[in-house]
């Protein structure tokens, strides 16, 4: 029912934007009609949002975790962080695989560490490069590999990441 009502919410707001506004009714009032329906629909939505807003990931829940992070409520942050690495999102893999490498809210697990770190690293994510790097430069969770090393630092460093930069140069 809750994802019923979130779909008439939507459906009001896509009339309400598509709608020209009466010959009366300014359109800034129609401005705020529409930013009201849209607050609605954003603040009462299920917590399964990530199916109906599919950047719910990318932007709340990562955001949320890394809060958390800041304030040392390092298992909270994981709470918030792994549903969305678990959906795919680098940023959050990346996160997740930062609580492994160093114990934060979880005993530390290099192995699990390298494994986040490859997922966010495969989509690109320069600072995942980087951490990944590092641990098969110094063989945390995986064979010691200066080549895999190299390699990985130099994709992060032509994306412009700086540790990666400065790793390049001390190798």
């Amino acid at each position: 029912q809750g994802s019923r009502r979130s779909a008439d919410r939507v459906e009001i707001l896509s009339a309400a934007i598509k709608s020209p506004p009466s010959s009366g009714a300014p359109v800034t009032v129609r401005a705020v009609a529409i930013l009201f329906v849209s607050c609605l629909v954003l603040s009462t939505a299920p917590s399964n949002a990530q199916g109906i807003f599919p950047n719910y990931c990318a932007s709340r829940s990562v955001n949320d975790g890394a809060d958390a992070y800041s304030r040392g409520l390092f298992a909270e942050a994981m709470r918030h962080w792994l549903p969305c690495a678990n959906q795919g999102n680098a940023e959050a893999q990346f996160r997740v695989g930062f609580l492994y490498e160093y114990g934060q809210g979880v005993p530390r697990n290099y192995a699990e560490a390298v494994n986040w770190f490859a997922a966010a690293a495969a989509q690109n994510l320069p600072r995942a490069q980087t951490s990944l790097a590092s641990m098969y430069e110094n063989g945390f969770g995986v064979q010691q590999d200066h080549v895999q090393a190299y390699r990985l630092y130099q994709l992060a460093a032509s994306a412009g990441d700086a540790v990666a930069q400065f790793a390049l140069g001390a190798l």
